[in-house]
């Protein structure tokens, strides 16, 4: 049997909000607006003890970080989903642009995209692999045209529009 030396687990956030950064496809046809900010420490200690979470109904938990947090309205009606599981302390916000002309199939199947994306880019993080926590991702999603067809390139659209506000936002470890 072999005995390794201690090790510690590192996460990764951030200390400040982003500029806001526009990434597009490579077609240029598909434009993603994003911003990042940390969550509030009494946030996440509220997702920690299960006061919000994934599950939950949308008005209720819109209620909740409206009254308690002083979320606007349009950021806590627009959830897409919490990453990288249901427990963890990142928020992804988005909505799509009034150019975007999508069925609500396409905007399903478009969330999966980038929630599969997401996941991987925050669990391995950025500075040093570690898990990236206790952010919030604010986005704005403009697809003209046949862009949304193609899946890899929107994937690969929303890890570059993490990175460069991840970057802009003076990340540093927990």
């Amino acid at each position: 049997m072999r005995v390794s030396g201690p090790f510690n687990l590192f996460y990764e956030t951030v200390l400040l909000t982003s500029p806001i950064c526009m990434t597009t496809t490579h077609s240029k046809f598909g434009r993603i607006w994003t911003t990042i900010e940390p969550l509030q420490d009494d946030l996440c200690k509220a997702m920690k003890d299960g006061i919000i979470y994934s599950s939950q109904d949308k008005s209720l938990r819109a209620n909740i970080l409206m009254n308690y947090f002083n979320w606007n309205s349009d950021d806590a009606h627009n959830i897409w989903f919490f990453l990288p599981n249901e427990t963890e302390q990142n928020i992804i916000v988005g909505k799509f642009e009034d150019g975007s002309y999508l069925t609500e199939y396409d905007i399903q199947i478009i969330k999966e995209k980038c929630k599969d994306r997401l996941n991987t880019v925050m669990k391995n993080g950025f500075i040093c692999g570690g898990n990236i926590c206790n952010i919030c991702m604010k986005m704005n999603v403009l697809l003209l045209g046949e862009s949304y067809k193609h899946y890899s390139p929107l994937q690969s659209m929303f890890a570059r529009g993490f990175y460069e506000c991840f970057v802009q936002a003076m990340p540093r470890l927990l």
